[in-house]
C-alpha cells in the first residue's frame, strides 16, 4: 500500500493505493484548512488521510461482498449441475 499526499492552499488531498496483484484500489481523501489547523499543522493531513483509507476500506468491503457473492453462485451452479 502506498499513500500519497498533497497540499494546496489551504487544502490536504490523500489518495491510499492498494495492489492486490490481480487488481488496484484507490481511496481519496480531501480536507480543507480550519481556523484550529495551525495550532497543529498536520491535523488537515491526517483528516485527510483517514479519509483516504475510509474510502479504500469501503471498497474493499464491496469487493469482498462481490468476490463471496461470486462463489457462492458458482458452487450453486456446479452442485445444480451434478444433480
Amino acid at each position: 500500500m502506498r499513500i500519497f499526499l498533497f497540499e494546496h492552499d489551504d487544502a490536504s488531498t490523500a489518495r491510499a493505493v492498494l495492489q492486490t496483484g490481480s487488481s488496484t484500489l484507490t481511496g481519496h481523501g480531501i480536507a480543507h484548512g480550519s481556523r484550529i489547523d495551525h495550532l497543529v499543522n498536520e491535523i488537515g493531513d491526517e483528516a485527510a488521510v483517514a479519509r483516504a483509507l475510509t474510502d479504500l476500506a469501503g471498497q474493499l468491503m464491496a469487493a469482498s461482498k462481490n468476490d463471496t457473492a461470486a462463489v457462492v453462485v458458482g458452487r450453486a451452479l456446479a452442485q445444480a449441475q451434478v444433480e
